[in-house]
């Protein structure tokens, strides 16, 4: 059950991941917030660190790459900004 729930909460927060209006960017960044937190649930689940980042950055992507960029929008990603 305990599993069930932060699954759960993996994939609604894979739902979050995106910036940019370029599909690129917004799969680089949604797999990158997906890695990150699929790597925490896995070591607070006991799973394995790198199935938990496999399959993370590969939900995250895929999310944020089919989302609408009007719909989820973090703003313009971090290696396009121009300081």
């Amino acid at each position: 059950m305990k599993m069930k729930k932060i699954t759960v909460a993996v994939l609604a927060l894979s739902v979050l991941s995106g910036c940019g209006m370029d599909p690129t960017d917004r799969m680089i960044s949604g797999a990158g917030f997906g890695a990150g937190l699929g790597a925490l649930t896995a070591v607070a689940t006991s799973v394995s660190p790198v199935a938990g980042l496999a399959v993370g950055g590969l939900l995250g992507g895929t999310v944020a790459y089919t989302s609408d960029p009007t719909d989820i929008n973090f703003g313009k990603p971090i290696w396009r900004k121009r300081y």
